[in-house]
Order: C-alpha cells, then structure tokens, then sequence
C-alpha cells in the first residue's frame, strides 16, 4: 500500500482518513478510531515521560545560570511567547523549579550546580585551605592555574574561578581550548566566555595551537572547510593525505543475496561492505551517529543482535553478529557528542541527512526564554558535525542519501570536490556465491529504443527495471549448474533484441561476462567464467 504527500495535498484531512481506512481495508485490516480518551491512555505514559525530561532539562538550565525563583520569574515576565504551548509549560516550569529548590531546602540535599555556587560562595568568604589525603594546600597559595577545554566554560566555572581571583590576585591562567569544538551549550556551556577571553582575563595573550596531530591532510583540509572564515585553518601534521568519501545510500543497490539476507534493509549490508574492507586492511573503524538512533530501517530478522542495550549497541551487535570472531572488536559505535577527543583510523558517519545535521529539537520553544535561537543551535550542530569529521585518522565515509544531503554535505560540496564512492570498489560481505544476476541493457552510444522494445517480454520472464549505476533489467538465477549458453538458448527476448548488452555478476558484483546480442546473434566481449562459449 502507498500513498503519498499529493494525496492530502489536494483533498481535506477527513477525506484522506476516509481514503486510508477504505485502502487499509481492502487489505482486511480493521478500523476503529479511537475516541481522545482512548488515544491518550495509550500515549500517556511516553507524554509524561517526555514532559518529565524536557521540564528536567529546563531546571538544569535554571540551575547553571544559578537563577532563584525570582530571578527565573523575571525572565519568564519580560519574554514575548510565540505560542500559548510555550506560556503554559513557562508557568508550569516556574512551579516545579520553585518546588525544586524548596526540597531542596528541606532535605539539606544538593545537586552538583548547587554544589558548585556554594563552593564559590565558601572561598569569595575567604576559606581558601582545602584537604586531601595526601596533602593540604592554600588556593592563595597558587601560581599556576590550568583550565582545560575552555570552549565548555560555563557562568558556574566562572564564578568559582571569580572567587578564586578575588583572593588571590596573583594567579596566572593558562586556558586551553578549540571554539570549534564548542558542543556542550546544551550542558549550560557559554562560548562567549572563550570568545571574550581578553574580557575576562587582563592583561592577556593569545596563542594559536593550529596543527592538527591527528588525522591525514585531506580530512584536515574538509573540516577546514566546513569552518571558513570562521578562525585560523588548521594545519595538518601528518604527511599522508588520507581519503574523504561520500557513501550516497542512494546509489547503493543491495545484491539478490544481501536483499535476502536484509529484507528491506539497506543499511546494514551496506556498513558490512565498508566494515569488511577496513578489516581487512586491518584497520579500525568506529560508526558515529548524532542521536541515539539511526535515520534508516534495520532488520533485526528474529532479533538478532537486538537487546535492551538501545538502539546503537543494537546496531552495532548486529554487525558484528555477521563479523568472524576475531574482528568484532575491530568495530565501534557511538554519539559524536561522546566520541569527542577520540580518533579512530576509519570514521564512517551514519547520518549526514537533514534532521540530523543539523538537528533542531521541537522542544527548542521552551529553551527561548534563556536566549537560545535556531541560529544558537545552528551553529553548534555546524560545531558537532566538524567534530565528526576530524575524528578520523585516515579513512572518513559520510553517509548520506541521494536528494536529502545535510545542509552542511551541500555546503561543503558547494565548496570542495570530495570523492564519491562508487559501491563496486567495496564487494558485498558475503560467503560462496549462490547467484547469478543478468543485466539486461542498452549497447553504450545506441539510439533508438533499445531495451524499451523488449520491456513486455523481459517482464515476463521475471526481469525488473533498476536505474542505479548502469540501467539495465535484472534478474536472478541459481548459481549452482548456471551456464550461459543454456540461458541464452531459453532466453526469449534474444530474436527482438538489437544491439543490447548483457552483462552477468556473482553476488560480489564481480563482471563475470558481457555479450552483445543483436537479431538473434549473441557475440562475447568480455567472458571470465570457466566455460567456453
């Protein structure tokens, strides 16, 4: 069953739910719906759960830019809505903030923001001593003081850093950081506290640390790209160049066997291709997503690989299930956010697709009243992908589809020629050969209707239109007893054909043989398989 966007657009909502439940029908499927009673006692529990986490997010907030509850009340006053969802869940928040901070009290407890604020308050009150086990020591007593990750500073660190300088005017800083790895604002990080840095600390000096010890010079180059004029271009250290692939989904055209083993998944038989022949060039690799799930169908068959473990561990089982023994450890999974700072030899980024990079969460209208913007958010997502793609040492895939790049993919393309994989160069990752698929197509520079002619009688024998790389019809046959001689003297179509090319692969796409048949003559131009025509 299909239907698409055009569907709704040129008739109203009732109509195409009239419409859906006369085609769900004809398929027996039973259709009832469900009062708004019944709809909410089945969406209850993942409503609140989501209501719960966005309000959790929203007190983390309070609780890092150090509001009270009037401080909180103040800002909600002088915000302008965009929306009565946005005022209701502002009037709400201030009520469970309110209550937060009165248990809080109550209890005597604390959470570490509030641990932070008052260990600030404890030393701009003069208690400077600290103890450990080994030792004791005075912050007065400070000469050197090291921050590192700079870019993730935050109003927190700020005050408590205050609080030391306040008592000890003598400290010297050394602040270490890369605004364009700056991906934590949503932790309460401030990139204005490294972009301001002579604000904040006088007299100062500013050095650039601009090579890049990690990865091979074309993946430097690409990350500098996506970064222009946006500070100093990093260098790279490394003499080798490195390879930079887009790996287009939609030129990814699955064998029979790897349909048959992934019925409607593409995905994975596509990372086991590019999985394998980093294996087998024994390297590393490690598979990056934005979120904690993946922009593409998986199936998990009778649940191989599938536990409670989420969605990437998930995955990652499930390639790994199909890897010998000895190499599963050879491959990894995770978050760009907690890959940061690590390296891998391949990179292989799983979702360079819009929604993803970047991804604006709906839930951005309650985060407004702090200052956040989608330009804010932009922004960082531009960070976080950069920081994806500098992760890799020698060998970096960006996955995407064809016609739903993400904007920085086309940013970048715009900007830069980067190679396109072409999905022949990675064989299929699969055992002994088993078929034998049959190209059917037009001879290179032929006029004329060609395979067109023929469409009726390739039909029916089984044949399919495919358009990727070479378009042509296919079909499937039995490798075991295949002979090509005994095809072509049961192939029907061959007395119409004129000068039609045929082509026939094993299921690692191999070219085992290409004819040119033309008025009934069938003429070898390239024949690798052991029979002799």
């Amino acid at each position: 069953m299909e239907l698409s966007p055009r569907n709704l657009q040129y008739e109203k909502v009732e109509d195409f739910c009239a419409l859906l439940k006369r085609c769900l029908e004809s398929y027996g499927v039973r259709c009832a719906r469900l009062s708004e009673d019944e709809i909410w006692k089945k969406i209850r529990l993942r409503s609140i759960d989501r209501f719960t986490k966005v309000v959790e997010g929203f007190i983390q907030r309070c609780r890092k830019l150090s509001l009270t509850s009037e401080k909180l009340a103040y800002l909600v006053d002088n915000h302008k809505c965009a929306s009565e969802v946005e005022q209701r869940f502002l009037d709400l928040a201030q009520k469970f903030y309110q209550s937060y901070l009165q248990q809080l009290q109550a209890t005597g407890e604390d959470d570490f923001d509030g641990l932070m604020q008052k260990a600030a308050a404890v030393i701009a009150s003069g208690q400077t001593v600290f103890r450990r086990k080994s030792s004791t020591g005075d912050l007065k007593c400070l000469r050197y003081i090291l921050i590192d990750e700079y870019q993730d500073f935050s109003e927190l660190f700020h005050h408590l850093i205050e609080a030391i300088r306040q008592q000890n005017p003598q400290a010297q800083f050394f602040c270490v950081g890369d605004d364009w790895q700056a991906i934590n604002g949503f932790a309460g990080s401030d990139l204005r506290f490294y972009q301001n840095f002579a604000q904040f600390f006088q007299p100062s000096q500013k050095l650039n640390i601009a090579t890049n010890y990690r990865s091979a010079t074309s993946i430097v180059d690409i990350g500098n790209t996506l970064m222009h004029g946006l500070g100093t271009p990093a260098r790279a250290h490394k003499a080798i160049f490195g390879t930079v692939e887009i790996a287009d989904m939609g030129q990814f055209d699955p064998t029979p066997k790897e349909q048959e083993k992934h019925p409607g998944d593409s995905i994975t038989p596509a990372i086991l291709r590019l999985v394998d022949r980093a294996i087998k060039d024994r390297k590393n690799v490690v598979l990056l997503s934005r979120k904690n799930s993946l922009p593409w169908y998986v199936n998990y068959g009778n649940g191989k690989g599938k536990s409670k473990d989420g969605i990437l561990d998930n995955f990652l089982n499930l390639v790994r299930s199909y890897l010998p023994e000895e190499s599963r450890k050879a491959v990894s999974i995770s978050t760009t956010h907690k890959y940061k700072g690590l390296q891998n030899d391949v990179v292989i980024i799983l979702d360079a697709v819009p929604r993803c990079y970047p991804l604006i969460h709906p839930d951005l209208m309650f985060s407004r009243v702090f200052g956040d913007s989608i330009e804010q958010v932009v922004d960082e997502e531009r960070r976080l992908f950069y920081v994806a793609l500098i992760r890799a040492v020698e060998h970096l895939f960006i996955l995407t589809e064809t016609k739903n790049f993400s904007p920085f993919l086309e940013e970048l393309k715009s900007r830069k020629r980067i190679g396109l994989l072409d999905w022949l160069d990675y064989p299929p990752f699969v055992g002994s050969i088993q078929r034998i698929t049959v190209k059917v197509g037009n001879k290179a520079g032929k006029s004329g209707n060609g395979t067109y002619v023929l469409k009726h009688l390739l039909n029916a024998e089984g044949y399919t239109w495919k358009r990727i790389q070479w378009p042509a019809w296919c079909c499937t046959y039995p490798a075991q007893d295949f002979s090509i001689q005994q095809y072509f003297d049961n192939a029907q179509w061959i007395s119409s054909a004129s000068k039609i090319e045929v082509r026939f692969y094993d299921d690692l796409e191999n070219l085992l043989a290409k004819y040119l048949v033309d008025q009934g003559e069938y003429i070898p131009i390239i024949n690798n398989t052991p029979e002799v025509d």
